[in-house]
Order: structure tokens, then sequence, then C-alpha cells
């Protein structure tokens, strides 16, 4: 039986919420076991993160093209269970090294941490599958389906996504963190089962949906556009250097070319409640791990506030407005601590702790216009190419921040990296 409008919501909804829970607590609660594993040193969990923003540079096309050619619920369930497989692999390779006690050699860690920085690429790999599939292609179908003018349709869909996503963010993290206090075998454990029992429901969920809403089963518009001849798919290289090359051309002909960028520059921070913040903040005597947790807490509350925000004052204004306004406050909120640096003011961490939450309303409101206009001005063939260059260039600038704090890694030059943040807005 055909289901209703709001039904379709609540299952969409629901796979959503499984979705990035998991994601959530896995990408926290990895973190985690690594430092567990390597305590003492910061740089595996920093390896970690480059190897995987360098995983998203270099592979994203290829994601892309194989979600903008695959059939769509083949692609998001395929995306789906290497995405869980991954991550229990991940898990269990650290697990397994706890429970059983093996020898902490360098030997054995090192392998350990081989196979979580190839799990982890491999999630991450999957994770920009799932979003060029769902937030750029599925909802605009599901929109479609219900709305003959789908725009606000389609902005309350992307704000109650947005609002899971925050939602697990605030929770998720804090929850496996109090898990690992009293024990990191208890947090794996709990990613694991959580995996188990969730998986079969989100991939119900994701079925029902797709079952009920005809336009997503209307096969994509695909262009004659291969250039490539048979004896060249010898070349692995060959072959993603010219379809990195076509979605670029793609990417540069678009009218959202350069909101798109200027969205992506913003991912060239460190003034978040980031590993890079958080050891800045920590190295001061009076602030500790419980107020950062209050801090994470408030930042997420206001990011939250933003998908209340957005859907109010966007119909005002426009969506173009809105945009400017968004990272014109993001800036605003922001330019005080580099100016507090510049002037070696005594007081930098605490305008930090105060301002940063006030400058994450403007950043959400400012990501779900990027979004909405992706959604809109990209053509349906178009969005799996034009999404793979967007999350190249996010994981280009993730990776410049990350060495950024790399080599900037002292609290005394902790202005460069603040100076870089605040230029890139």
């Amino acid at each position: 039986p055909i289901i209703t409008k709001n039904e379709i919501k609540k299952k969409l909804y629901l796979s959503h919420f499984l979705y990035v829970w998991n994601a959530r607590v896995y990408e926290f609660g990895i973190i985690l076991l690594i430092v567990d594993l390597y305590p003492n040193t910061l740089f595996p969990s920093s390896l970690f993160a480059l190897c995987l923003c360098l995983s998203g540079i270099f592979f994203s096309a290829t994601i892309a093209k194989i979600i903008d050619n695959g059939e769509r619920l083949k692609t998001v369930k395929r995306t789906i269970f290497l995405q869980r497989i991954s991550v229990l692999i991940s898990i269990s390779s650290l697990l397994l090294v706890k429970i059983f006690e093996i020898e902490s050699t360098k030997i054995s860690k090192f392998i350990t941490l081989c196979i979580v920085i190839i799990c982890g690429s491999i999630e991450k790999l999957c994770a920009i599958g799932n979003k060029i599939a769902i937030s750029r292609d599925w909802l605009v179908k599901i929109s479609n389906q219900y709305e003959s003018v789908n725009e606000n349709f389609l902005v309350e869909l992307n704000t109650q996504m947005r609002s899971i996503d925050l939602f697990c963010k605030l929770v998720g993290p804090t929850f496996i963190a109090t898990l690992n206090g009293f024990s990191t075998k208890i947090s794996a454990f709990f990613i694991i089962i959580s995996i188990l029992i969730s998986n079969p429901v989100e991939i119900y969920a994701i079925v029902n949906v797709y079952n009920n809403v005809s336009e997503l089963q209307i096969p994509k518009v695909k262009f004659e556009n291969n250039e490539v001849d048979d004896d060249d798919h010898n070349d692995l290289n060959k072959i993603n250097s010219i379809q990195f090359f076509k979605n670029l051309k793609i990417f540069q002909k678009s009218v959202i070319c350069l909101p798109t960028i200027s969205y992506s520059l913003l991912y060239l921070t460190s003034l978040s409640f980031g590993s890079a913040t958080i050891a800045y903040l920590l190295s001061f005597e009076d602030i500790d791990s419980f107020k950062i947790g209050i801090l994470r807490g408030a930042s997420t509350i206001f990011e939250f506030s933003s998908t209340f925000l957005f859907p109010f004052i966007l119909p005002r204004i426009g969506i173009i407005k809105m945009g400017l306004i968004s990272i014109i406050s993001e800036f605003l909120f922001l330019l005080p601590i580099a100016i507090s640096f510049i002037m070696k003011l005594s007081y930098c961490r605490w305008l930090i702790c105060i301002l940063i939450p006030f400058s994450r309303i403007g950043l959400w409101c400012y990501d779900l216009t990027a979004q909405n206009l992706i959604q809109l001005y990209v053509n349906d063939s178009d969005r799996g190419s034009f999404s793979s260059i967007e999350e190249s260039l996010i994981n280009f600038f993730e990776l410049l921040s990350c060495l950024l704090t790399l080599i900037f890694n002292k609290q005394e030059q902790f202005a460069i990296p603040v100076y870089c943040s605040v230029g890139a807005i």
C-alpha cells in the first residue's frame, strides 16, 4: 500500500537518525580508541585524520561516478553495508588487542593502526557516497513527489535532516565518552552492538522510502560522456584523472561554483571545538576537560538553533541574502578573536570560548544555504560530479587545517592558525 507524505518523512528521518548516530559515535569513539592504543601522543590520531582527508581528495570523483551511474537503491544499500563492515572490522581489531592483551609491540600496534586507517578511509568514502546520494539526489526527488513548487518542502527536509545530525553530534560523542570513562572495552562493544541492531532497521526504512516514492524509481538520465577506450581501463590512474577533469569542468561551468568554493573554504579552520582548539584551551590551567565538554555542548545547541532560524528567515529575504548574512555573521563573531591575538591580550582563550558557539549559527545557516543551492541549481545528471569536486575541496581545506596545526603546534603559535581561519572566511 502507498503510504502518506508524513509516513515517508518518518521513515526517512528514522533511517537518517540511525545512520548519523552510528557515524557520529564511530568518528568520536575511534579517536578515543586510537589514543588508548597510543597514549601520550596525538601523532597517530593526526595521521588517521590526514589519511581520511587524502582518501576524500583522491577518490571523491570515483565515488561520484559510481553514484551517478548506479541504481539509486542499490548504491545507497551498498554504501551503508560497506560503511558498517569497515567500522566493525576497525573496532574489532582494536577490541581484540584490548581483550586478549596482545603484547604492545611496535609491530602489533602498527598493523592495528594500518587496519584502522584503511577501514576508516573506506568508511569516509562510503559516507561521501551516501551524502551525494541522499542529500543531493533523494531529497530533491522526494520533494518533487509531493510538491509542484517544491522549494519549501525541500527546505523542511534539509533542516530536519540537519537537526537530526546536530542532535546526534551533541548526544553521541557525550554518550560514548561516558562509556569510555568506565572502560574502552564497553565503548567498543557498544559501537559494535549498536551497528548490528540498527543496520537492518536502517535498511528497511530506506527501502520503504524508495518503494513508495515513484520519483526515486525513475532511472537517472545519463549522457554519453565516455572518452575512455576499453584498453585504458587497465590504467586506473588515467581513468580517475580523466573523470576528475570531467567533473571539474562541470563544476567550473555551474552558476554556484563560487558559492561552493566559499563554503569549502570554511573548512580551513582551527576555530571550532575540534582537536586543535581543545588542545590549545587545555594548555591553560584554568580550563579543564569538564569545561570543554560544556562548551562543546553549548556550541552544538547554537548550531541546532540554526535549523529553526534558517526556514524562518529564508522566505523573508531570499536564499542569496541568507547566504551573505550567514557568512558575514560568522566572520564578525570570529574577527574579535583574531584581533585579540594581534594585540596579545591575556583573555584570548575566553573570547574563543564565548564567540565560537555564536559563530556556529552563521556557519550552519550557510551550510544549509549551500545545500539548497546545489539541490536547486545543479542538474540531476551532474549532481554527483559536482558534489565530488565539492567534497575534494572540503577535504583539501581540512587537510590544510590539519597541516597548519601540526606545523604550528605550540600554544604561542596558535595565533597563526587563527589568522588563517578568519582570513579564509
